[in-house]
């Protein structure tokens, strides 16, 4: 019995983090995005999740981990965090920015965040199910929350990126386009790295997890409150 409860437990706590941002995200929109698109850029953010760790696995076995500090530095800044920041960006970009729907700031920030919580389930189905209840925990606290973040930053900046275009600045255009893919994906790396790397630095990197969860969550609020509007030219 005890048994079938932590299974439950395991279950619902893969899932409930991903409804709940989800939820939040979706509800802060004051013009709601169409729920079809976003079904759409979650599915195949799930289905990019498949293809990231199959490449990740593959370059880790040309490459293997040593214990030189830029192997490691290799593992998880590229092998890992810029591929599965970029496999969340592709559904985001060519699904939800792409389309006619596309024409606020916020917009953006919605479909990056939706594909990183298609990503976020695959990949904690995938932990959860190999590894324990605390597993489970750590990745509804921390884990998830990071993944969402990454694009809700991704988004923040392809959004300032298409503002900037629709006002005849290419160069911030490519440069808020570059930031979208490249800060994230520091994040990412550091939070894995930390994690693995030493006691110390997990606990940092632990508390900074923490600070740019908080911060996108107000980042939210704030872009969602006053949309900026976009005209796709």
């Amino acid at each position: 019995m005890m048994v079938i409860i932590v299974f439950l437990i395991m279950i619902v706590l893969m899932v409930l983090p991903v409804y709940i941002l989800g939820k939040y995200v979706y509800n802060s929109d004051i013009n709601k995005e169409s729920k079809k698109i976003l079904k759409k850029i979650m599915v195949f953010g799930m289905v990019l999740a498949i293809i990231a760790g199959i490449c990740s696995n593959v370059i880790l076995r040309i490459f293997p981990d040593t214990s030189s500090i830029w192997d490691k530095i290799f593992h998880y800044f590229i092998a890992i965090a810029f591929i599965e920041e970029f496999s969340k960006f592709l559904p985001g970009y060519f699904i939800g920015v792409k389309s006619s729907e596309f024409d606020e700031v916020y917009d953006a920030i919605v479909y990056m965040a939706f594909s990183a919580l298609g990503f976020a389930l695959i990949e904690n189905i995938f932990y959860v199910s190999q590894g324990s209840l605390f597993t489970a925990i750590s990745r509804f606290i921390f884990t998830v929350p990071m993944h969402v973040s990454c694009g809700i930053i991704m988004g923040y900046f392809i959004g300032i990126a298409y503002k900037k275009i629709n006002n005849g600045n290419k160069f911030y255009y490519f440069l808020n386009m570059f930031f979208s893919i490249l800060v994230p994906t520091l994040y990412h790396g550091l939070f894995d790295f930390g994690l693995n790397y030493s006691y110390t630095l997990e606990v940092i990197v632990l508390i900074l997890d923490i600070f740019i969860i908080i911060w996108s969550i107000f980042k939210v609020k704030a872009v969602s409150k006053e949309p900026e509007k976009i005209n796709i030219k």
